[in-house]
């Protein structure tokens, strides 16, 4: 919260996890302004602490508490969170008076300083040094002064600027996101004045490999064990509460207490995965969960990834969360009532998205993600459903999940067109001795190759040679006589075609 001059801000109470600016204003809390401890939130199942704390006084600046709150201000100074200018308050530049004329029986803070301490050094961090191409990474600077060292200065330092050495390597904004854009090494630098240091980013290529890892078909008639067809026993699925049941060749969840477990550390050490799954919803309570992956603290879900296929709003959405905050690609229409929809979430931090497609179609994409698998499961994956949330007050699902897969790694975009062209019961081929064959018909052409090929990724290029550019056809294919099809529009110009995976 920012309070700017002439400015007046009034509570009973604050409870103070985040960044409280005071620019000249005034904040009155009548009868306290919690802190919490350095090390733990104001409320149980909080991710707050003195890392995601401040307050920040500048001249003119006026913060009324309680009375007798000395000893809480000294605290404050001792801890590093008041500051005064965006750098650590020592108690010779803070003011505190119990005996306020003005404000009698309350303690009235000020401070005496007209601009922030002297740096004596400056430190800048980038969490992953060693990115992929489209990684994501947020700088973290730190500063020594002479009273307090280590304060991290990234979003309280009013004059600090960032410097890619090559931004053909990586970028860097002005709030010190790093993102990498092409192969090979730049040094980013943190400058505050006349001080300066910079650490080294090497970019190298994500190999797009990946593996089928897992593979629930409900194809059982009986009992409470969905069979991992992949992994083997040890990650066989539990069908919980008498409200999930096998039924066709799919596990049926009533939205009433019907739910799959899956094993613990199901996902675990996986730096990019793929979810794939065919399913039809009923109605879908509010913040229903078609599947999560992660942990609990208390009553809420904790360093997880997940897919909601109706959210609060009017969107479906997937997200991976830490514990701190989630990001999300989310999309239009939620999917209430929907049938037979092939549903695949791409978790590929390493190369900075995440990505939902629904039909073979891209739904939704969000290239900023900073939060990495590991991350996302610092705890582990103790907690693994389909159906259920991590959230105790969020609903059952209300659906039929006909397959559902797990894949180390991303899938590309020509597999998971395949895959809808496929369906649930039938993977993508092995072979890779494979042709296309081109027809003309009226005014298209139809390219049809076989549906035992592993090379499913149609690619297009108007020349041959060095100076043939290959993109991807944007047609999801169908499934005729055992070949996929695919038409397209002939334009009248040379076109030349080629598979890859």
């Amino acid at each position: 919260m920012n309070v700017y001059s002439n400015a007046f801000v009034g509570a009973n109470w604050l409870q103070h996890g985040g960044h409280l600016n005071l620019y000249g204003g005034t904040v009155s809390v009548t009868n306290g302004l919690n802190t919490g401890t350095a090390t733990t939130p104001v409320f149980a199942g909080g991710v707050d602490s003195d890392a995601t704390r401040t307050i920040n006084l500048t001249a003119g600046s006026t913060l009324i508490l309680q009375a007798a709150a000395t000893a809480t201000v000294n605290d404050w100074i001792a801890r590093g969170i008041l500051q005064v200018y965006g750098t650590p308050a020592i108690a010779a530049q803070i003011v505190i008076d119990e005996a306020n004329v003005n404000w009698p029986d309350r303690t009235v803070v000020t401070t005496t300083a007209t601009g922030p301490s002297t740096i004596l050094a400056l430190r800048i961090e980038v969490p992953r040094t060693s990115l992929s191409i489209g990684g994501l990474e947020q700088a973290q600077v730190f500063a020594d002064y002479a009273t307090s060292t280590n304060v991290n200065v990234t979003t309280t330092a009013t004059n600090l600027i960032y410097q890619s050495s090559s931004t053909n390597v990586v970028t860097v904004t002005a709030g010190g996101q790093v993102r990498a854009t092409g192969l090979g090494s730049a040094t980013v630098k943190a400058i505050i004045g006349t001080m300066s240091n910079s650490v080294s980013v090497t970019v190298t290529a994500y190999p797009t490999t990946n593996s089928l890892v897992h593979r629930y078909s409900f194809a059982e008639t009986t009992g409470t064990i969905a069979a991992d067809s992949i992994g083997g026993p040890d990650w066989d699925g539990t069908l919980v509460n008498g409200g999930a049941s096998f039924s066709g060749g799919q596990v049926v969840l009533d939205g009433v207490d019907g739910y799959v477990q899956l094993p613990a550390g199901i996902l675990t050490n996986l730096t990019a995965v793929t979810i794939e799954t065919w399913a039809s919803f009923g109605t879908i309570g509010t913040w229903a969960v078609l599947f999560t992956f992660g942990d609990t603290t208390g009553t809420a879900g904790f360093d997880y990834i997940s897919c909601q296929p109706h959210t609060g709003g009017t969107t479906a959405q997937t997200g991976i969360r830490n514990a701190s905050y989630e990001q999300n690609p989310s999309f239009t229409p939620v999917l209430d009532n929907y049938t037979n929809v092939h549903l695949v979430a791409v978790y590929h931090p390493e190369a900075g998205y995440c990505s939902i497609y629904t039909n073979g179609v891209l739904a939704a994409i969000n290239s900023n993600i900073t939060i990495t698998l590991a991350d996302a499961f610092a705890s582990g994956d103790p907690l693994n459903y389909i159906g259920h949330s991590l959230w105790s007050a969020d609903p059952y699902l209300a659906a039929s999940v006909n397959e559902f897969r797990i894949y180390n790694g991303p899938l590309t975009v020509g597999q998971i067109k395949a895959d809808a062209a496929l369906g649930p019961n039938q993977l993508i081929g092995t072979s890779t001795n494979t042709s296309l064959t081109i027809t003309h018909s009226g005014g298209n052409l139809v390219i049809k190759w076989p549906t035992n090929s592993a090379l499913v990724s149609l690619m297009s290029s108007p020349v041959l040679g060095s100076g043939a550019v290959w993109t991807q056809v944007g047609a999801v294919p169908t499934v005729v006589s055992g070949n996929y099809q695919v038409t397209i529009l002939a334009t009248g110009s040379a076109q030349f075609f080629r598979l890859q995976q």
